[in-house]
């Protein structure tokens, strides 16, 4: 008799499930979603590195409705970057004749490193000559630390051996900070000047509503410089997005209307699985007459958009999942996850169900199946209306997100 039972129950559910109505959520402005997708005449996606053409299907319960839900994160996330910090370029040539440093606040840290290690270049306390605002600063007195490159190695920094680096005592305070070396070397080698202010109330500060993009789509950031937690008009602000070899740039442009600099990622942006790309935004204003600069960096991550979600989808009756149209430009084995939320008792909707689901696909139209997992969903003691949140379409082979909805799908009776 039980047996008949369970056998009634699950017949039941598998019967709901198979009758449900699925609907689209509209998509939110922070969910990622490519517009077109590239095809093998436009750019090659890298290649695969999980070649496997089985469907591997995984579904799992995450609490039933009286445990405690966990904490999910909702959308894509973005990120802020702050720097007190900022970087010059110029040669040992620049560095014999002498450059200027603007300091906004005392104890700043300096770093100066050739762009490459083997220069064989002589940089040292004795060849080092300061001036703040046109007063000599005495290296022994007014340089609270030094350090060479094996000192810095050791502490498992990655710096070529002819690094020196060296904090200026308090007493030296904001100003213009001159720095010559003298007879460093060879005029031509490529030099990187380093100016870090720890105790600076100037800040920069660069917002990336999200860290993941699709190659060809827009990439804006917000920039802004301040000091003492006040705006400054910043005099000039460049942005570019850096490969991750540093071998490619893409400039970008500034917006005085809202504060932004914009670009589009291109299509070789996609490159091998893992590799970031870089926004790299330099800053230059004045506070009360003097002059500050910052640098500031945000990495993200790009993808080739190879396959989208059609909007198509159903349920199915025998395997109690959901069908998913694909549209596929490129093959590739390719996931689909999102969490199931469930009814509970007092009509709120809570995490029940992680599910999955992954399958090698050929160019065309395909299917993905998001499975419901039976057991999970009755053991949890949820009812319908279901949702599908956090709707994610992957190249497991490629490893990168192709499409993302916070909120996609509400599954009813």
């Amino acid at each position: 008799m039980r047996k008949l039972l369970f056998t009634i129950s699950a017949g039941l559910l598998l019967a709901q499930v198979a009758a449900a109505e699925v609907s689209w959520l509209p998509v939110a402005a922070s969910d990622l979603s490519p517009p077109e997708l590239v095809s093998a005449d436009q750019a090659t996606a890298p290649e695969s590195l999980n070649n496997a053409r089985e469907a591997v299907a995984f579904s799992w319960p995450m609490a039933d409705q009286d445990g405690a839900p966990p904490a999910l994160a909702e959308g894509l996330a973005g990120h802020t970057q702050e720097s007190r910090q900022y970087w010059i370029d110029t040669t040992a040539e620049g560095l014999a004749e002498g450059i200027e440093l603007p300091l906004s606040a005392p104890g700043a840290v300096v770093r100066i490193s050739p762009r490459e290690g083997g220069s064989g270049l002589s940089l040292n306390r004795d060849r080092l000559e300061l001036e703040l605002d046109g007063r000599p600063l005495d290296t022994g007195a007014h340089l609270k630390q030094f350090a060479g490159a094996q000192s810095l190695q050791e502490a498992r920094m990655p710096v070529p051996n002819e690094t020196v680096i060296f904090r200026l005592d308090e007493s030296v305070g904001a100003g213009k900070l001159a720095m010559r070396l003298d007879n460093p070397g060879d005029d031509r080698i490529p030099m990187v000047v380093h100016v870090y202010e720890p105790e600076s109330d100037v800040i920069a500060r660069m917002e990336l509503p999200r860290t993941r993009y699709l190659a060809g789509e827009p990439v804006q950031v917000r920039v802004d410089l301040e000091a003492a937690g006040r705006s400054l008009q910043p005099g000039q602000t460049r942005g570019m997005l850096v490969s991750p070899d540093a071998a490619r740039t893409v400039p970008m442009e500034w917006s005085d209307r809202d504060g932004t600099l914009n670009t589009v990622l291109p299509l070789e942006a996609a490159g091998q699985p893992g590799t970031l790309w870089e926004v790299h935004v330099y800053l230059e204003g004045e506070r009360e007459g003097l002059a500050v600069m910052r640098d500031v960096q945000i990495a993200l991550a790009s993808a080739l958009p190879t396959a989208r979600l059609n909007g198509q989808v159903a349920t199915d009756r025998t395997d109690e999942s959901l069908e998913l149209g694909v549209e596929v430009s490129q093959a590739g084995r390719y996931q689909i996850s999102g969490v199931i939320y469930g009814t509970d008792r007092e009509g709120n909707l809570r995490p029940a169900v992680i599910s999955q689901f992954a399958h090698w696909l050929e160019p065309g139209q395909e299917l993905l199946e998001l499975p419901f997992d039976r057991d999970g969903l009755s053991e949890s003691g949820f009812t319908a209306p279901w949702e599908v949140r956090d709707l994610r379409l992957s190249d497991q082979g490629r490893l990168s997100l192709l499409q993302y909805q916070a909120r996609a799908l509400v599954v009813s009776e």
